[in-house]
């Protein structure tokens, strides 16, 4: 299910973000990525996707099918999203009522970055969108 959540979030971000052809620095280049024995891609019609594992986290990058950066994206810790989200959560989102699943941060060729969040209420989940400014958005359509 985290695999699914991750796919559609990935899509959906990638489809409303501008492609810009030149990558942070801080992106591992395509070329890189597929000289390394360490990476696990997969390919669709829409993008390329490098699974690696970095300094002991594992790191999704995104390249559209010319080698062109898209986003990378990985798991983070709750605690490191900015200080008004955290504020919106713990009001509208509280422990135990919910419980968190999964979050990932996502960042795209423009270096825009978004948290996303997976949280399950009595067995139904909900997904936010978290903004860098902090701002909580709830993304409908998702199960």
């Amino acid at each position: 299910m985290k695999k699914l959540f991750f796919a559609a979030l990935v899509t959906l971000f990638i489809s409303t973000s501008s492609f810009a052809a030149d990558s942070p620095e801080n992106v591992r280049s395509f070329k890189e990525l597929h000289s390394s024995n360490n990476v696990y891609w997969k390919y669709t019609e829409n993008f390329q996707k490098a699974s690696v594992a970095l300094n002991g986290q594992n790191t999704e990058y995104f390249y559209s099918p010319d080698g062109d950066f898209l986003a990378s994206s990985k798991s983070f810790d709750f605690d490191k999203l900015p200080k008004a989200a955290l504020k919106t959560i713990a009001s509208n989102y509280a422990y135990p009522t919910y419980s968190l699943l999964e979050c990932i941060v996502i960042e795209n060729a423009d270096q825009e970055i978004n948290y996303y969040l997976s949280m399950e209420k009595a067995g139904k989940k909900t997904f936010l969108e978290i903004s860098e400014a902090g701002t909580v958005t709830t993304i409908t359509g998702l199960k």
